[in-house]
C-alpha cells in the first residue's frame, strides 16, 4: 500500500531534521527548506511518500496544494519558541480546518527537547489550544516529545518519541485505509479538474492578451499608413507649389533674356557699389533714367539674391562700353 504524509510546521521547527531522523541520516548541517522536498520510506506494510513542506511565512501558501494527497499529517513544533506559539496555533488551525484534512490522523511532535528551559508537553498543548482544535475538526491526534538531533557527546540513532509517533500514525492509517483512500482519490480528482479548468482559463487569458496586442499593432500600422498618405498629399501640394513657382521664374527669366543679352551686372567694388555696363544701344536710355533704377532683374538672372537694389548716387557708377 502507498501512503502519503505531509510534514508541516513553522520555519526552524525541525521538520527536515525529523525527516532525516526517519531516514536514519545525520541531521547535521540542515538548511531551511525552500518550497518542499519529498522522500520515500519503506516500512513493513507500506511504501510511504513524505512531503517536507517549507515553513516560511511566504511559502505556507503552497501547503494547500498537497492536502488532497494526504492520508495523514505530521506537525513539528519548536517547543522552545514560546513566543511563536500563537503563530503556530493559527497555522495548525487553518490546516486542520480544511475539508481535505479534517478527520484525518495527526501526529504532533514537540521538538527540541534538548534545549534548556523548554516548556513541558501540557503547557505547550495549552498554548497551542490543541485539544479544542483537534476536537473541533475531528482529527485523531497523538502528541509526542522529540529531539531530532543527536545530543552532544552521545551517539543516538533513534528518538523514541519520533519512532513511536510515526508508528502510531501508520497503524491508524492502516486500520482506516479504505475510507482514507476513498477521500484521497475523490479529493485528488476534484483538484485535478479544478486545476485543468484554471489552466484552460489561463490559456484563454493569454490568447486574448495576444489577440489584443496584435489588434493594437494592426491599428497602429493603419494609423501610420494614413499619416503617410496625408503627408504624401502635403508633399504633392508642396511640389505643385514649387512647380508653379518654377514656371513663374521661367517666364520671368524668358522675359528678361533680351536685357541679359544687352547688359551685364556684377558686384566688384570695395564699397559694394553696383557697377552697370551699358551697351551703346542703351546709352541714351540709361542717361535719361534715374540713378536709382532697380537692377533686380539683372542680378537675379546672374544668380544673385533677388532684391531691389536702390543705390544711392555715391554707390552707383554708370559706365559706357565703347564699341
Amino acid at each position: 500500500r502507498h501512503i502519503t504524509l505531509l510534514m508541516i510546521g513553522l520555519d526552524n521547527a525541525g521538520k527536515t531534521s525529523t525527516t532525516k531522523h526517519l531516514l536514519r541520516e545525520s541531521p547535521e548541517d540542515v538548511v531551511p527548506t525552500v518550497g518542499f522536498s519529498s522522500v520515500q520510506l519503506e516500512r513493513t506494510r507500506f511504501r510511504v511518500t513524505l512531503y517536507d513542506l517549507g515553513g516560511g511565512a511566504r511559502i505556507r501558501s503552497i501547503w494547500s496544494n498537497y492536502y488532497a494527497l494526504a492520508h495523514g499529517v505530521v506537525v513539528v513544533v519548536d517547543a522552545s519558541a514560546v513566543d511563536r506559539a500563537e503563530e503556530c496555533r493559527q497555522a495548525v488551525s487553518e490546516v486542520l480546518g480544511d475539508p481535505r484534512i479534517s478527520g484525518k490522523p495527526v501526529l504532533v511532535l514537540l521538538n527540541k527537547q534538548d534545549i534548556e528551559n523548554v516548556v513541558d508537553e501540557i503547557e505547550m498543548c495549552s498554548l497551542l489550544d490543541l485539544e479544542n482544535i483537534v476536537n473541533q475538526f475531528k482529527c485523531p491526534t497523538r502528541v509526542e516529545t522529540s529531539c531530532a538531533i543527536r545530543f552532544k557527546n552521545r551517539k543516538r540513532k533513534k528518538d523514541p518519541g519520533i519512532d513511536k509517533g510515526f508508528q502510531w500514525i501508520l497503524d491508524h492509517i492502516s486500520r482506516n485505509f479504505q475510507d482514507l483512500q476513498s477521500r484521497v482519490e475523490a479529493d485528488t480528482e476534484l483538484q485535478r479538474l479544478r486545476e485543468a479548468k484554471e489552466q484552460e482559463e489561463r490559456l484563454k487569458r493569454v490568447q486574448k492578451a495576444r489577440e489584443d496586442r496584435a489588434k493594437a499593432a494592426n491599428t497602429g500600422q493603419r494609423t501610420s499608413v494614413e499619416e503617410d498618405d496625408r503627408n504624401g498629399n502635403k508633399m504633392t501640394d508642396l511640389n505643385y507649389d514649387h512647380e508653379q513657382a518654377g514656371a513663374r521664374d521661367s517666364d520671368f527669366t524668358q522675359r528678361s533674356a533680351e536685357e541679359v543679352e544687352k547688359t551685364e551686372a556684377r558686384i566688384d567694388t570695395p564699397d559694394g557699389a553696383v557697377i552697370i555696363n551699358v551697351h551703346p544701344a542703351q546709352r541714351e536710355e540709361s542717361s535719361n533714367s534715374s540713378k536709382t533704377r532697380s537692377s533686380s532683374a539683372i542680378l537675379y538672372n546672374k544668380g544673385y539674391e533677388l532684391a531691389d537694389f536702390v543705390s544711392e548716387p555715391s554707390k552707383t557708377h554708370l559706365t559706357q562700353v565703347d564699341t
